[in-house]
């Protein structure tokens, strides 16, 4: 189609201008008045929000030209951008705002009000020439909009010319909050990209502008897959782990293979164990996760007496880099500067604010030496209690019972317990011998009083039955109301106990 007799011109007054009763936003008869347009507008067309818009932005942006028809010698109706338009007439006019609205935006400045004074238009030479016009830029745009990549790209880019968040956003007119996602989410795809594993076709398929990036990305806030591998992210929003640099890279390129350059549909429904489970250092990632599980707190040695000193839990050092435990020195590319599970909590990431209360065991560390309680350390901590409550119920109960018999063994009250019957006791004894002060299981006396009002609160009868498919089905909200109670002494039973303090054991 020719677009002949077009023409551009210049409005110098935007309140003579006439919204069209034929925009097909509104609903409205061909001979409503323009009050009753830019009622429709307002209640319509988030014509508070865009006047805001256009204040904080100065007025217009640049090639926001509106389109007008020519009416009459002196008169125009507006085409294309009624919004605006709308906008503007509301702002240079308060008394045009309808009487219902009890607040809408101001001008404050005076040159803000001189600038939109004047608008910029294309001139169509009728209605049927602007039409065409009108559907290709509202139902087939010509202008390409941006990937997922490249927008991230954008804000990652003046932060890596050395902008801070803050400016970068500022320079953008977006969030703080948005820039950095930006950040962390570039950084997270540009890490795997320079991986040196890819071949040339699959380089090709990573460097793709419309590579579809959400399951990957979405990965990476799960928090199965943060607690397991250990990952946060700092101030500068780069990756913090203590995992070997060597371990880390297999483990991106399996999530990057699975997630983004061989992705299927079925990709995005995988669980994090079978994306991890296709490492083919999954058993080394494993490995790995128990002896963090170990010495999570060996600081145990230091930190607790740290803590004993102190008497006060919340000065635990959030920094893991003083651990005992296998620790690997910082590297370029993912430096361990922060808490190894975070340490952030609702607002900028990597701000250092306090952990997440544990919900479940996800924390449980041990120090003792015990085969069997360290397995179950191990399968409680990594267990997803609410995606598995009954398996969660059964090891629960499994990691009391172990617990319980083996600090009874441990201060020499098992004999004492199994007295002349000479059968193994059941869980209900221990927990009833365990929790009278008298018998002196725990240099702790609280211990055996926390033991007693979880023994009067029937949620080991709960346990019974669920482990029994009787009578009672397993929630993850009783299994957190179980842990609430219990995670205090079952900790203090696996590291602390020797030095009778069961404040420090929290968690």
């Amino acid at each position: 189609m020719a677009l002949d007799g077009w023409s551009q011109i210049q409005i110098k007054d935007p309140l003579s201008l006439e919204l069209d009763a034929f925009n097909p936003r509104i609903d409205v008869s061909p001979d409503s008045t323009q009050d009753q347009i830019r009622l429709q507008l307002f209640k319509h067309e988030e014509i508070s929000e865009l006047a805001k818009s256009i204040i904080a932005s100065g007025g217009l942006l640049p090639g926001e030209r509106i389109i007008l028809l020519r009416t009459t010698e002196d008169r125009y109706v507006v085409l294309e951008g009624n919004r605006r338009m709308c906008a503007i007439q509301f702002l240079l006019d308060p008394s045009l705002v309808p009487s219902s609205v009890r607040q809408f935006p101001r001008l404050e400045s005076r040159d803000l009000m001189v600038a939109l004074s004047t608008a910029d238009a294309d001139l169509a030479p009728s209605r049927e020439a602007a039409e065409f016009v009108l559907t290709k830029r509202h139902t087939e745009s010509s202008t390409r909009r941006w990937s997922t990549v490249a927008k991230h790209r954008r804000g990652w880019r003046l932060v890596e010319n050395g902008m801070t968040m803050e400016e970068a956003a500022k320079r953008l007119g977006a969030k703080v909050g948005n820039i950095r996602r930006s950040v962390r989410e570039y950084r997270l795809l540009d890490q795997v990209k320079r991986l040196s594993v890819w071949t040339p076709d699959e380089r090709d398929v990573l460097d793709a502008e419309h590579l579809r990036v959400t399951s990957y990305l979405r990965f990476f806030q799960l928090e199965e897959a943060k607690s397991r591998l250990a990952i946060s992210f700092n101030a500068d929003e780069r990756l913090v782990t203590d995992l070997p640099r060597d371990l880390l890279d297999a483990i991106l390129e399996t999530i990057a293979r699975t997630l983004l350059v061989n992705a299927t549909s079925a990709a995005s429904r995988l669980k994090v164990d079978e994306v991890l489970g296709k490492c083919s250092q999954y058993e080394r990632l494993v490995q790995h996760e128990r002896d963090r599980i170990r010495t999570n707190k060996t600081s145990g040695s230091s930190h607790d007496k740290n803590a004993s000193e102190s008497n006060s839990p919340q000065d635990e050092p959030q920094d893991d880099t003083d651990s005992s435990g296998p620790t690997n020195p910082p590297h370029e590319d993912y430096p361990r500067t922060g808490p190894v599970n975070g340490g952030k909590k609702g607002g900028e990431p990597g701000q250092g604010s306090s952990p997440k209360p544990p919900r479940f065991f996800e924390n449980l560390g041990l120090s003792i030496k015990d085969a069997i309680l360290e397995q179950i350390a191990i399968e409680i901590r990594l267990i997803q209690h609410y995606r598995f409550p009954y398996a969660a119920t059964c090891l629960l109960r499994a990691l009391l019972e172990a617990s319980l018999r083996y600090q009874l063994r441990k201060v020499s009250k098992w004999d004492q317990l199994v007295g002349n019957s000479g059968r193994d006791p059941g869980l209900e004894e221990m927990i009833k011998f365990a929790s009278n002060r008298d018998n002196n299981v725990f240099r702790d006396r609280r211990a055996a009083d926390v033991l007693g009002v979880f023994r009067q609160s029937g949620q080991k009868d709960i346990f019974d039955l669920v482990v029994h498919a009787q009578w009672a089905q397993a929630d993850a909200r009783t299994l957190e109301q179980a842990a609430a109670q219990l995670r205090q002494v079952i900790s203090y039973i696996l590291n602390n106990e020797h030095r009778g303090d069961l404040s420090a054991s929290a968690n």
